[in-house]
């Protein structure tokens, strides 16, 4: 059987990825919003600080900011994305169906899962208006570039003002704390928990106040329900993949 038809969902005489020899065809409007474009460069920036460094060793995240995948075909992301049942949490092929289990994601992320880890935690950001989240505010995320700029009150900023931060700011003893905060929240942001736009939810400082705390958090299992539940939200015709699809091309 031809591989083509095989990753394709549709039938043969119509549209869709089997049909296109260039892997940069725009014929598809699913954006993909988590990729590891900057995490290569920004973590090289952070880890020159020894204690830095010894907090992202021991996250439980090291070996993720350490690979080098890159995006080489998106086209065969978007044919295993067809083939998707989000009632079964698997990929159904013409033959025979595929599934992705919370092992192959750790193979794959080097992200590891469970193990008696606690679960995340977030503020909701539909509350930041509070008395106590304007003190985390002001205490947390005062440094990021043009501060003044942005709405206090809000929920969310450009992830883009993590990376200026830090690509401006050279990691020294002083800043060291914020450099690794604003990383880690530039990752969840950017990679692990991407969302359907291009800003940061502060909700997440929630996880990353204690340095020493971050190791015993569950992110594995976390990002491994994110692909999940964004890769069914796309099959029932969302127009945003959250998830870390780029973990499917290989």
């Amino acid at each position: 059987m031809d591989v083509c038809m095989l990753l394709s969902a549709k039938e043969w005489d119509e549209k869709h990825v089997s049909t296109s020899i260039n892997p940069h065809d725009k014929q598809h409007d699913i954006v993909f919003r988590s990729n590891l474009e900057d995490l290569e460069d920004l973590y090289n920036r952070v880890v020159v600080h020894e204690s830095a460094s010894e907090v992202i060793q021991n996250s439980g995240l090291a070996r993720f900011f350490e690979i080098r995948i890159k995006r080489v075909d998106q086209q065969l992301s978007y044919g295993i994305i067809e083939r998707w049942w989000y009632s079964t949490n698997s990929f159904h092929f013409p033959n025979f169906e595929i599934g992705f289990t919370p092992l192959d994601f750790v193979h794959l992320s080097r992200i590891p899962i469970g193990n008696s880890r606690r679960r995340l935690e977030y503020i909701a950001t539909n509350r930041w208006k509070s008395r106590e989240n304007q003190e985390l505010e002001n205490t947390y995320f005062a440094p990021v570039h043009g501060y003044a700029n942005y709405n206090k009150k809000s929920g969310d900023f450009p992830i883009s003002c993590l990376a200026k931060y830090i690509k401006e700011n050279p990691t020294n003893d002083e800043n060291w704390e914020i450099m690794t905060r604003y990383f880690l929240l530039w990752v969840i942001s950017k990679n692990l928990m991407a969302r359907s736009t291009t800003r940061a939810s502060k909700g997440w400082i929630a996880s990353l106040r204690d340095l020493n705390a971050i190791r015993d958090y569950d992110w594995g299992s976390a990002c491994f329900s994110h692909l999940y539940s964004s890769t069914s939200a796309v099959i029932r015709g969302g127009k945003n993949m959250c998830g870390m699809a780029i973990l499917l091309e290989y």
